[in-house]
């Protein structure tokens, strides 16, 4: 369960202050997406994005029903509608419709997938205002042992 107060990142204050438009590239079906909304301050809003209409359709049902992710969030069905929304599209096409709009962005396990990584973050920071936060997580799973 995530911590209600992520930590700040490089002696900046916690992004729950900072982020008030937040987008998310590589969504699927939106498990982090509402995790990180439940991080963000009440007025705080997430576009979230993928190219997989499966996943971006899970993620909006998700997002519509009272999913036991949401059942200890204090927020109304019509409230979590109104912040998060979920959208079929790259990231590529994200730079393209969404200019120096976002305080922050998220990617997570998205860069090892594409094949053209450098690309994607150039097009992933044309989408941050000036100053603006960009999170990736992402592994190299080339690497993985498992023993025994």
């Amino acid at each position: 369960m995530p911590s209600a107060d992520p930590p700040s990142l490089r002696g900046r204050p916690p992004l729950t202050k900072l982020a008030y438009r937040v987008l998310e590239i590589g969504c699927g079906a939106g498990f982090t997406t509402l995790d990180v909304a439940k991080w963000l301050p009440p007025r705080a809003t997430i576009t979230a994005v993928d190219t997989n209409e499966s996943m971006i359709a899970s993620a909006r049902e998700r997002l519509s029903t009272n999913h036991p992710e949401w059942t200890s969030n204090y927020e109304s069905n019509e409230r979590r509608q109104d912040r998060v929304s979920f959208q079929v599209m790259s990231g590529e096409e994200a730079a393209s419709t969404f200019p120096n709009q976002y305080d922050a962005l998220w990617m997570r396990y998205l860069v090892v997938h594409v094949p053209d990584p450098v690309a994607l973050l150039r097009a992933a920071a044309a989408c941050l205002k000036p100053g603006g936060i960009m999170l990736v997580e992402d592994m190299n799973a080339d690497g993985f042992v498992s023993d025994p």
